[in-house]
């Protein structure tokens, strides 16, 4: 790691949120607890109808802005509006359903340095409020290329974790407004920063929590999104590395339909996710094939 260029530089936290106001108040709090004071909170709210602005109102500190915007379903509408309104020189993201702990970006600023673009970090996760003991949101430290390292094992980085140059946004043109690729619009955005620089650093901690409810983007079925969203990357990658992700799509997709037993035509996409290298996916693809009903076992 190199020097230190700033020691105590304004973080700008950008959180967008439509209809959020139960949880809003727990991530707004999250952020006016951070040991690390020099910061600005732009939240971007897509013309909530509850009680959004008055969760809001309620904190009185002028380092919290509130914008509105019509963003018409589109996540990055609301965080390019969030980036273009910043003073800092560093963006960090935080979703309105998940929080911070108080050390988060006093740790993070510590890591800051010359040679490092984007921060980011493990996430504890709770499940109808309670943080599991055991399940965390994990990433991984990225192998140069990142660009290749992103694409062939999957997204590394969560999106409520993420402190990054604010410099690199209107290098890659800001964030993307495809409403084909809205669901996995954070993974485009790391995807699309990884072709300009490798300097991705990854603290193995915790230093925030990501809730899980029903309506969360992950509770769907994220394998069209995702096969759009790293379309324009591919050109990098060889035909095994590129018939490796084909498959882990299939998994993606199979594992919904199984999920949510929807199991006509599962089992053959079931036989040929048991071919994968990855020896997790092949063994999950097993067991779900071993328990399907019986009476679905069968080739379509």
């Amino acid at each position: 790691m190199g020097e230190v260029g700033m020691n105590n530089p304004l973080v700008s936290i950008i959180l967008p949120t439509y209809n959020r106001a139960n949880f809003l108040h727990q991530s707004i709090k999250s952020v006016i607890d951070q040991n690390y004071k020099n910061w600005e909170l732009l939240i971007i709210d897509n013309n909530s109808i509850d009680d959004t602005d008055n969760v809001v109102n309620s904190f009185a500190d002028t380092r919290v802005r509130l914008y509105k915007i019509d963003n018409q379903g589109s996540i990055g509408k609301s965080r390019n509006l969030g980036i273009k309104k910043s003073l800092g020189d560093w963006i960090a993201f935080l979703d309105s359903d998940d929080y911070w702990f108080s050390n988060k970006l006093s740790e993070i600023i510590g890591t800051c340095s010359t040679d490092v673009d984007l921060i980011f970090h493990d996430l504890k996760i709770a499940i109808n409020g309670n943080i599991s003991n055991f399940k965390k949101v994990k990433g991984w430290k990225l192998k140069s290329p990142v660009l290749n390292d992103l694409l062939i094992r999957g997204n590394a980085i969560a999106n409520s974790s993420v402190i990054v140059r604010k410099s690199l946004f209107e290098k890659i043109g800001g964030i993307n407004e495809d409403m084909e690729i809205n669901p996995c619009v954070d993974y485009h955005t790391w995807l699309n920063i990884s072709t300009i620089t490798n300097s991705f650093f990854y603290i193995p901690k915790s230093f925030g929590v990501y809730c899980v409810h029903s309506n969360n983007a992950s509770q769907r079925d994220m394998s069209f999104s995702h096969q759009k969203t790293i379309f324009e990357f591919l050109n990098v990658l060889s035909r095994d590395e590129l018939a490796l992700i084909q498959k882990k799509i299939t998994f993606m997709h199979v594992r919904y339909k199984y999920v949510n037993k929807q199991y006509d035509g599962i089992t053959h996409l079931l036989l040929n996710c048991l071919s994968m290298v990855d020896l997790i996916m092949t063994a999950k693809s097993l067991f779900m094939l071993l328990a399907l009903p019986f009476n679905k076992f069968k080739i379509k």
